[in-house]
């Protein structure tokens, strides 16, 4: 059996699947040893419906990947997501002490950022410092030991709402699993197929799930934006369901098999087999149709991409979008994301692990990967910690510490 403090396991709740990975842990380098996928039952657009369903996929996840890995975890870095996530950035200021920055003193600026009012039902699932300012002096990543008289931050404050927080803490539970940290989606996503070098030029991460669409927004080296939409893969499908008029599982099965983003790639004259909404026989279609119902959803989809990206203030310039998640896999997709948003387009796969690092390579397991890396590096940041619900929230020493060490890190 492996030494349990070189273990980090991530779970990923997403609308369509869950998705239970294990790796084991060499300094900050993490090898996959196992993974376990099963239908997720109970979660809508994001969002937990069914305590027990989700509950029972966690459990079944969990086992598929133990029996893989042989060995046995029962704590986890869980992914969070829906339409409720929302950021804010804050600035705290302090006057130095000493003239010289210490420690204390960005604990004290940080603790002035975050001292923002919150309604009742929202909580603190992120606080990610961006930028420090001394004296008017900004981009400075490593303030301590610089002099000045003023000291400011930005921080990127990432809020819940409390009671979907909870569903997960209470399915994770129930399975036997005992939540590490949580991690919202598209940051996690952002984690496994981003490079330093692009969240520092500028990059929009998003990642379509099934249910919803995580959008990521990074430059000079920090996250500037974070949005959860309510819309996903799953739109497509039911749009095809209605043009096609076929089931909802056959219009998925269509859109896998014969599915194109591009319609425009597409020959009028290829023909496809649609199953009647029954299932009492077939009738042929053109594929072409098929692709532009795609199309136009992908492009609603992309239309509220935009409305995020939009809504950033600075607007980065220079910035790539990664199109990553089980939609990105649409052949087409693309230049179809090139030509919308007038910018260099890629398909984001999951970096920088080895092991099974080969059979989880796809977008569909960005989400899960990405929390398996923040869990590497946080073991060799921090060495392995077991951490109660009320221990997700770090000190404040210790988020200082260790967002500091993860920029000397990236």
């Amino acid at each position: 059996m492996r030494r349990k403090e070189k273990i980090v396991a991530g779970i990923d709740i997403g609308t369509t699947k869950v998705c239970a990975m294990i790796g084991e842990v060499n300094d900050d380098i993490v090898a996959i040893t196992g993974i376990g996928v099963h239908p997720s039952r109970g979660v809508k657009k994001g969002r937990i419906i069914d305590i027990e369903a989700i509950a029972d996929s966690i459990r079944v996840a969990v086992e598929d990947a133990e029996l893989m890995a042989d060995t046995e975890i029962n704590s986890a870095y869980v992914s969070v997501g829906g339409g409720h996530i929302e950021g804010m950035i804050s600035r705290g200021m302090v006057t130095l002490k000493t003239r010289e920055v210490t420690e204390g003193d960005v604990m004290r600026a940080i603790d002035y950022a975050k001292a923002i009012h919150l309604p009742a039902d929202r909580e603190i699932i992120h606080l990610l410092p961006m930028d420090f300012i001394i004296d008017g002096q900004s981009g400075i990543k490593e303030p301590i030991g610089m002099v000045g008289i003023k000291l400011e931050v930005d921080v990127h404050i990432v809020t819940g709402v409390t009671t979907s927080v909870n569903s997960i803490y209470k399915c994770c539970e129930k399975a036997g699993i005992e939540v590490e940290e949580l991690v919202v989606k598209p940051i996690a996503s952002a984690e496994a197929v981003l490079t330093p070098e692009e969240k520092e030029i500028g990059v929009v991460v998003a990642d379509i799930g099934g249910g919803t669409t995580g959008v990521s927004i990074y430059y000079d080296g920090s996250l500037r934006k974070i949005a959860e939409i309510d819309i996903g893969g799953n739109y497509i499908t039911r749009d095809i369901a209605i043009g096609l008029k076929t089931s909802v599982s056959c219009a998925e099965k269509l859109k896998k098999e014969f599915g194109c983003a591009d319609s425009s790639a597409v020959r009028s004259s290829e023909m496809i087999d649609v199953p009647d909404a029954g299932n009492k026989g077939f009738r042929q279609e053109s594929r072409k149709k098929l692709a532009e119902i795609i199309e136009a959803r992908v492009e609603d989809i992309f239309g509220e991409i935009k409305k995020v990206i939009d809504s950033c203030s600075p607007r980065p310039f220079g910035t790539e979008i990664v199109l990553t998640g089980g939609t990105a896999l649409l052949p087409g997709i693309v230049d179809v994301a090139s030509r919308f948003f007038d910018m260099p387009a890629r398909v984001g796969m999951p970096k920088e692990a080895g092991g099974l690092a080969e059979m989880v390579n796809s977008p569909i397991n960005s989400t899960c990967v990405g929390l398996l890396l923040m869990g590497a590096k946080n073991r060799a940041l921090a060495g392995h910690s077991k951490r109660t619900k009320k221990s997700v929230y770090k000190s404040l020493k210790q988020r200082i510490m260790e967002f500091l060490r993860n920029i000397q890190i990236t």
